[in-house]
């Protein structure tokens, strides 16, 4: 009954791009195949690699891992994707996006996922953190624990779609605080965001972590922004 019920569903309502939301999915059950030409991935080689040397110029190639599935810029595929993420209300995007990096991550290595934190007066707006989303389709796929309160989001920081890299820095740097400790079994995490931009949120929530804990932080992200 429920596979047929399924079915009708799937007829009445067709799985669409989440980029374009026009076309049916036929790339990883996600993009259309006009979307997946269009969208360049983010890898740890070529363009992400330049990117990944700008964004963390003092922890790059200290054996700190990347897990990422896209890069942008403005007005393509994945902005679109990450507007309808935060914006939309669409957060079983997020969770799908979570699910599918998952299965970029090598699960043995890891103990912890850990979402940069969003500011409580944005999650009453939105109704939830999509980082948070995001690394709960990750330990769906993976297995691996979410801890979800390491870290306080405790200024609604401005937008900061506009600024440059040190304003930016600035801008986040009282931002978070470490919440809660760590358990001490953990000492390998991914810290989970929808978007890098410039670097700031991650790189200070990585160093909030480290200061609490002797423990290694990766990053994990939906998206790279080509620009910053």
């Amino acid at each position: 009954m429920l596979k047929h019920l399924k079915l009708i569903a799937g007829l009445l309502y067709p799985k669409l791009c989440i980029a374009c939301s026009n076309h049916e999915p036929v790339h990883d059950n996600l993009l259309c195949h006009s979307c997946w030409k269009e969208i360049p991935r983010f890898s740890d080689i070529g363009e992400s690699r330049a990117l990944l040397e700008h964004r963390f110029p003092l922890i790059y190639g200290e054996n700190i891992s990347f897990y990422g599935l896209y890069l942008y810029s403005k007005k393509g595929g994945v902005q679109n994707i990450l507007h309808q993420i935060k914006y939309g209300g669409k957060s079983h995007i997020a969770l799908e996006l979570g699910r599918y990096l998952g299965k970029r991550i090598p699960l043995e290595k890891y103990n912890a996922l850990i979402p940069v934190p969003l500011h409580y007066k944005k999650m009453r707006r939105r109704g939830y953190n999509q980082a948070e989303i995001i690394a709960k389709g990750i330990s769906e796929s993976t297995g691996i624990p979410l801890i979800k309160d390491a870290l306080e989001k405790k200024m609604d920081t401005d937008s900061q779609t506009k600024m440059d890299r040190s304003t930016r820095h600035a801008n986040v740097m009282k931002a978070f605080i470490n919440k809660k400790p760590l358990p001490k079994s953990v000492n390998n995490v991914i810290l989970i965001d929808d978007v890098v931009t410039t670097g700031a949120t991650l790189d200070i929530c990585s160093h909030l972590l480290k200061k609490e804990s002797d423990i290694n932080v990766d990053f994990g992200f939906i998206a790279m922004s080509i620009s910053s």
